[in-house]
């Protein structure tokens, strides 16, 4: 992830007793690298229902609110960014970006995957006490 511009905000500060409440929208263009391809592109990240308050006595003097914003921009970041929605992704055997262009690989003929293993796992439900017969460790 990189900056790749401004954080742009539209806050509005309102009293409330002894609170401030601070709503309104952010967001920030920033640079990616997609998960699939691997290619760097740009976005926006939003946030546009930023709401937050803060004690009026500890901030009479001024409000400093960047620290909100930018955690709140923060949990807006995917955590698997993808330069568009069906992005391809690389070939696993050549590398091959194949947004651009087929590969010639062909595919694997032994038919099995790295997750074959698992595939004779089996989960046993837990078995249940007799009727009447306390379970061990039971008092």
């Amino acid at each position: 992830m990189s900056e790749a511009g401004p954080i742009r905000y539209d806050l509005t500060v309102d009293p409330a007793g002894d609170k401030l409440i601070v709503r309104g929208e952010a967001e920030a263009s920033l640079g990616f690298h997609c998960s699939r391809c691997d290619k760097f592109f740009s976005t926006t990240v939003r946030v546009s229902s930023f709401l937050h308050t803060y004690e009026w006595a500890e901030h009479s003097a001024m409000l400093d609110v960047s620290a909100d914003v930018r955690e709140d921009l923060l949990l807006e970041i995917p955590g698997f960014p993808l330069c568009r929605a069906d992005c391809k992704g690389l070939c696993p055997q050549c590398g091959q970006d194949l947004n651009e262009a087929a590969c010639d690989c062909s595919p694997a003929t032994d038919g099995l995957s790295p997750w074959s293993a698992l595939d004779g796992w089996a989960v046993k439900p837990a078995s249940k006490p007799a009727a009447g017969k306390p379970q061990a460790g039971s008092k």
